[in-house]
């Protein structure tokens, strides 16, 4: 074979194969029972990490925080685990909030640009029923309701921000993908992408959305295209979460108890 056709076949075999030759950073994510992998960018492998242990888990999405530590939401907590320890820290509650016997579940998590945590709340009480947006600041313990979305979605479990006041929902059972503008609660675009997605990434200026069975795609928020990259392997089980590997910084424990639940600042609208 001359050297030209050989390249042509090599650019051929390579643009079949999919993007996943190129790699990508390290990433984390999570299964459905708590189980946290790290996931080599190269090949898409999953290792374990961690297990949280706990009978009462309901963990939908993580960020790393640093320091072998990992921020998890479990439906109404912010929750961190030291992966070389095993200890537990609730940095968020959000009963403290809504001490009034409705039914909320807290979904998703996303940094913002001002590094503030950003999730969703599904409320349901004899009054309303209602997802809305909801900003957490772990620095001043200040939680603040947005609009209510358009439509109530019910529990979401995968978000990322995409500037300003834009945010990405996952509709897993829907198949599509939201861009929700929170001060207004209204959906900017919704794209059918034909899979169920439940989680982004964004590294290296890319963004990534996944599946449950660890499938993963490129997504463009601005015109709703995705692409194929490649499937994780090694973590078995549903896969509901995953995070970058760059790390997003909260206070230390011994800080968190300086401030105190008693001292949470409430931001919250007429509802």
């Amino acid at each position: 074979m001359g050297v030209s056709k050989f390249v042509a076949a090599l650019s051929a075999l390579t643009s079949c194969a999919g993007l996943a030759t190129a790699g990508i950073a390290d990433f984390y994510i999570t299964d459905a029972s708590g189980v946290i992998f790290t996931v080599d960018g190269q090949t898409l492998v999953a290792t374990e990490r961690f297990e949280v242990e706990t009978s009462d888990l309901g963990m939908n999405d993580i960020i790393f925080v640093g320091d072998n530590k990992m921020l998890a939401n479990v439906t109404g907590q912010l929750v961190q685990y030291d992966m070389d320890t095993g200890e537990e820290v609730v940095v968020f509650d959000v009963r403290d909030v809504y001490p009034d016997g409705g039914f909320y579940l807290t979904g998703g998590l996303a940094r913002t640009q001002d590094d503030k945590i950003f999730f969703s709340t599904w409320g349901i009480t004899p009054k309303s029923n209602s997802t809305f947006g909801a900003l957490y600041d772990p620095i001043t313990q200040t939680y603040e309701e947005l609009a209510d979305f358009e439509e109530s979605l019910g529990y979401q479990i995968g978000h990322h921000h995409v500037g300003g006041d834009l945010f990405l929902t996952a509709d897993w059972a829907g198949e599509k993908i939201r861009v929700i503008n929170t001060m207004t609660g209204e959906f900017e675009s919704v794209f059918d992408v034909g899979f169920g997605p439940v989680s982004f990434l964004e590294t290296n200026g890319q963004l990534y959305t996944m599946t449950r069975d660890g499938f993963l795609y490129t997504f463009d928020f601005t015109t709703g295209e995705s692409e194929y990259y490649g499937q994780i392997s090694g973590a078995g089980g549903s896969i509901i979460g995953m995070a970058s590997s760059v790390a997003f910084r909260i206070p230390a424990p011994s800080s968190l108890a300086i401030f105190g639940f008693a001292s949470l600042a409430v931001a919250r609208r007429r509802r």
